[in-house]
């Protein structure tokens, strides 16, 4: 009889638990907005180092360099707010760093990459780190403030990855724009100088670019200009001679190039410089100038990241107004050194 009765209290209890309502805990929004940035900021690295191994293949791929940077950054920057654990934000640098070496480490010698990746882990985690502790000294939430430690660090570390990788590679071709870079840069600087320079003509052959230096030189004599225009044309055919000839001994120019587009003249110079910069000076040739490419592309990353700050507070104020995270104050005590009384 008891035993009946306590198999039948038993199992009114298990009914009347079956019965009541199962509170399963559920995640705020903003856990999984932190999630995808996470993946989405691995996914930016990797695609760094797709388009780094483009441009190193084939000489393309600065779009989707630019574009990768610009959102691996701002996914970056946005997680430093949204992303609470330290260890998750480690593991997600060491996945970002895995991703820009990827396709690149297995064509250079692996101890050289993984040399490298740690540069480059160790830039990007002192950024977090100092960022972490300007958010945690300061009063008020400022996310342009807090971000820029962590934007220039990443930055620099970039850079400092794209130049590690590339020193492999290098060559005195390799080490400028490629041939169809140089003629559109070279284009659009002579076009502005023409303006300023009307008689001297900076895109055209290089017959015609001395001929228009011996006219330009000569137009500032007031005795040339009171010739008649048939001595004033032999007067520049002969001084031109004398220019193309100096000009073409400086250059080293051929007498078959006399027709080539300038264009191609100062790239092959150019070429030519850097080759044998190379042969007099050997490795401080290439230190000096992965030093001078990192001083211009840093003082560019500086517009760059600072465009990446902008982005991200945009970003942050999004979610702030579509109440995905909200800000609020809080106390907290801390311990000072005081004098014994």
């Amino acid at each position: 009889m008891i035993r009946d009765l306590s198999n039948l209290k038993r199992e009114e209890t298990q009914n009347f638990a079956t019965q009541l309502p199962v509170e399963r805990t559920r995640e705020p929004s903003g856990f999984y907005v932190a999630l995808a940035l996470d993946v989405l900021t691995v996914a930016c690295a990797l695609w760094i180092g797709l388009s780094y191994r483009t441009f190193l293949d084939v000489g393309t791929g600065w779009a989707g360099i630019l574009l990768s940077g610009g959102g691996f950054s701002v996914c970056l920057a946005l997680g430093l707010y949204l992303t609470k654990s330290i260890t998750r934000r480690i593991l997600v640098i060491l996945g970002s760093v895995a991703g820009l070496f990827l396709f690149t480490a297995s064509s250079i010698n692996y101890a050289y990459a993984g040399s490298a990746a740690f540069i480059v882990f160790f830039l990007i985690l002192w950024g977090e780190a100092a960022s972490r502790a300007h958010i945690a000294n300061g009063i008020e939430v400022r996310v342009m403030q807090g971000v820029r430690p962590l934007l220039a660090k990443s930055t620099t570390a970039l850079i400092v990855a794209g130049l590690l990788l590339y020193i492999p590679y290098w060559s005195p071709a390799g080490s400028f724009f490629s041939q169809g870079s140089f003629n559109g840069i070279f284009q659009s600087t002579g076009e502005a100088l023409h303006r300023f320079y009307g008689e001297i003509d900076f895109v055209g052959t290089f017959d015609s670019f001395t001929t228009s230096i011996a006219r330009h030189s000569l137009l500032s004599a007031p005795d040339f200009r009171r010739l008649p225009t048939i001595e004033q044309e032999a007067t520049v055919r002969n001084l031109a001679v004398t220019v193309k000839e100096n000009l073409s001994n400086a250059l080293v120019i051929s007498p078959e190039e006399a027709e080539s587009p300038m264009h191609v003249i100062w790239y092959k110079v150019i070429l030519q410089s850097l080759a044998w910069l190379e042969d007099k000076f050997g490795v401080w040739f290439i230190a000096i100038w992965l030093l001078s490419l990192f001083g211009i592309l840093r003082g560019i990353g500086v517009l760059f990241y600072w465009c990446a700050g902008l982005i991200t507070m945009l970003f942050f104020q999004t979610l702030l107004v579509t109440k995905v995270i909200t800000t609020k104050g809080e106390t907290c005590t801390r311990e000072v050194v005081e004098y014994v009384q």
